[in-house]
């Protein structure tokens, strides 16, 4: 009887175990430039709220994550917090304006080092609700004072 019962807790844990850690079974990944990324999600579905579609739920819109992808200008951007910081900035009611201050400032460290690069935020704030959510914070961040208008070397080491 004991053996019984360390049998099905030792079976209970493992399938709780295994199903924690697949995010959702049902969700079937792709491979794009060696990169593993989610499908592309329905335009309609994607672009319907600020946070779009985020199947592997890493924090950054799937279209967004295929993009990044492709481009072998930001492959490196998809763990990279610059893309992150754009997701944190479109929802910015939920943080302090003291961490959208500083979403702003790696992102125009950001473009201050990689000036080709300007085209990301358009595929990023690609609906009008994404590009006023991002005006708005920018709007009270600057107003706030909290981040440098002039960027330059110096103000961008670190970030």
């Amino acid at each position: 009887m004991k053996k019984t019962i360390t049998k099905i807790a030792i079976l209970s844990f493992l399938v709780l175990f295994m199903s924690a850690c697949n995010q959702d079974a049902s969700v079937k990944m792709e491979v794009i430039n060696g990169i593993e990324v989610p499908p592309e999600p329905d335009p309609v579905k994607n672009n319907a709220t600020l946070e779009g579609v985020d199947v592997n739920t890493n924090g950054v819109r799937d279209d967004v994550e295929r993009i990044a992808a492709k481009d072998s200008q930001y492959k490196a951007e998809i763990d990279n917090p610059i893309i992150l910081e754009y997701q944190k900035i479109i929802n910015y009611q939920s943080i302090s304006i003291d961490e959208v201050s500083k979403s702003f400032l790696k992102i125009l460290c950001f473009y201050h080092k990689n000036p080709n690069a300007l085209d990301l935020e358009n595929k990023i704030l690609n609906t009008d609700e994404r590009v006023r959510a991002y005006d708005t914070a920018q709007a009270e961040s600057l107003s706030n004072s909290l981040y440098p208008v002039v960027i330059d070397d110096q103000k961008c080491e670190g970030q």
